[in-house]
């Protein structure tokens, strides 16, 4: 549901804030509400906004709880088959044993359409967190092409680069990646991706130190369904391999989730 107001040339557009609340009994909890606003300036040219509020609850082990907040707006162009968006971001977030941690960033996302079945995309951002005890720098870059079968079929692969900072402790981390993924929405209320990734990275601490680095490989099968009104069950079958430099044998894991989620 979505409310329209008119100011002058521009138009407003507030869709009605979204809940949704999933988890595991007696391990996690996830609460999540958010609202998306347009405002349409000109033709091709509009304002979003968005805002969010998530709060994460931890039984396990140590318990453990956050709350966070989020902001998002920025500028929206559209010139025939291309879309830019230009997003500022700012979250907060209060956490029972780290206590407060801040993130601020700018991105610019383009968009363009090929044809009727491919896209591709390409965004960077530019961000920077920092608590108590550091601030980190991150710089990221993924490019990505959408391919749609039919409307239920379709495919995605991309190249994505991220470099992590801390000018202040001598810490960083390159990593580049590519991934592939085959995703179906299918009869019945039923949703199946599957994904696949091959990375390589390296990490150091300590300006003389040499590098960590390692290669990854990855992949994943997640199904979704619908089980009644705003109620969905998902989950996920995942294997990795991860190769260390001097480490010898790659490490090897599996693993396995399911998650009851409710749309409010």
């Amino acid at each position: 549901m979505a409310a329209a107001f008119g100011v002058g040339a521009a138009d407003l557009s507030l869709q009605a804030p979204t809940l949704s609340h999933a988890g595991v009994p007696g391990e996690y909890r996830e609460s999540r509400m958010s609202s998306h606003s347009t405002l349409t300036l000109q033709p091709g040219l509009s304002w979003l906004t968005t805002t969010g509020l998530t709060g994460t609850r931890y039984s396990q082990g140590v318990p453990m709880r956050s709350d966070g907040f989020d902001l998002s707006t920025g500028p929206r162009v559209k010139l025939g088959r291309a879309e830019l968006e230009l997003p500022l971001s700012a979250h907060r977030e209060l956490n029972n044993l780290y206590g407060y941690t801040s993130w601020s960033s700018g991105a610019s996302n383009l968009s363009v359409a090929l044809g009727p079945n491919d896209r591709i995309r390409l965004e960077a951002k530019l961000s920077s967190r920092s608590d108590a005890a550091s601030t980190r720098t991150r710089r990221s870059t993924n490019l990505s092409w959408r391919h749609a079968f039919t409307e239920r079929w379709a495919v995605r692969a991309g190249l994505r680069q991220l470099h992590e900072s801390d000018m202040g402790r001598d810490e960083g981390l390159l990593q580049t990646e590519s991934y592939a993924s085959l995703n179906a929405s299918l009869p019945g209320g039923w949703g199946w991706s599957l994904q696949g990734t091959l990375g390589e990275s390296a990490n150091w601490s300590g300006a003389s130190a040499a590098p960590r680095n390692e290669r990854s490989a990855a992949v994943s099968i997640t199904g979704k369904r619908q089980l009644a009104d705003r109620w969905w069950l998902s989950g996920t079958l995942s294997s990795s391999q991860v190769l260390r430099t001097g480490v010898g044998l790659p490490v090897t894991s599996q693993s396995g989730g399911v998650k009851l989620q409710r749309d409010f």
